[in-house]
């Protein structure tokens, strides 16, 4: 999602944040909604996946952090999320499994510490000034097509100042396509075991 990162100068900081979480709040309830479709999980998994885009394209640490410390706090990002994911599956949810069989009430308890943390980052996010009064004042007047249009005619002045932007982006293509066929063959590679009726009825 190109437009990911410019989502926070869109629409604001605690406005696209906010979304986000409701959005994954949203289709991480529904997978067992709708399991055993296969359909269903690919379709919610996407939309979950597509709000972690928008999480890590966030502008904070250029926003909060000064330009010494902004290593360290990239850092300590990269040790939340790792944490964050052996705790979510490690404990969370083989503590849900063995203390409650309902898929729903296991999955609707993740899905509500999302909206928690949706309403803790509306009180903490502050929006910075990215212009001045009469910039911000023309960029109103624009409708939001207009906006995103003039951010990237900006983002293309500034790999045309600095090739380095470019060479970067056009890295990333590679590496993102690369992840995202590992996990298209990783699911592929599970749907290869098939179960008997009785016991996939079972799966959730």
């Amino acid at each position: 999602m190109l437009v990911a990162g410019f989502l926070y100068d869109l629409i604001g900081r605690t406005k696209t944040t906010v979304t986000v979480f409701i959005m994954g709040a949203f289709a991480t309830f529904m997978v067992p909604v709708v399991a055993p479709s296969i359909v269903g999980y690919h379709v919610f998994h996407t939309v979950f996946l597509l709000t972690l885009v928008v999480m890590l394209s966030n502008p904070f640490i250029n926003d909060y952090v000064q330009v010494q410390c902004r290593g360290v706090a990239t850092g300590f990002q990269t040790i939340g999320m790792t944490v964050g994911n052996l705790l979510s599956v490690g404990l969370l949810f083989t503590l849900t499994e063995e203390t409650i069989s309902n898929k729903l009430v296991s999955y609707g308890m993740l899905a509500g510490l999302q909206i928690c943390w949706a309403i803790i980052m509306w009180w903490m996010i502050d929006e910075p000034d990215t212009m001045n009064a009469s910039e911000e004042k023309h960029q109103k007047k624009k409708s939001l097509f207009g906006r995103l249009w003039s951010m990237l005619k900006l983002s293309y002045k500034a790999c045309k100042q600095d090739p380095a932007l470019l060479i970067s982006l056009i890295a990333l293509i590679p590496s993102r396509n690369t992840a995202n066929l590992q996990q298209v063959n990783f699911q592929a590679w599970l749907q290869t075991f098939k179960l008997p009726q009785s016991e996939s009825q079972n799966v959730w």
